[in-house]
């Protein structure tokens, strides 16, 4: 599996680099959010978070006081939503 970046405008998908193939190849086009590609996400407060200073040990003492199931949690805000 190969990933490379690439720009889509206009109906237009444009790739950072020219790839040579020697047959039709399928690929998985994922559109990702300026602030992620950035290395940044809001939080629900609308704080900032640099994901190049988070570690996961800073995630799991975020998560110290938790006490339920991470995926029961996921599911429950996806249905919110």
């Amino acid at each position: 599996m190969l990933a490379i970046r690439g720009i889509y405008d206009n109906g237009v998908f444009q790739l950072s680099k020219h790839i040579k193939t020697n047959k039709p190849a399928n690929v998985i086009i994922t559109f990702i959010d300026d602030d992620f590609f950035n290395n940044e996400l809001i939080d629900n407060q609308n704080n900032k978070i640099n994901l190049t200073e988070y570690s996961f040990f800073k995630s799991i003492e975020a998560t110290s006081d938790f006490s339920g199931s991470f995926c029961d949690a996921l599911i429950d805000e996806r249905r919110n939503d």
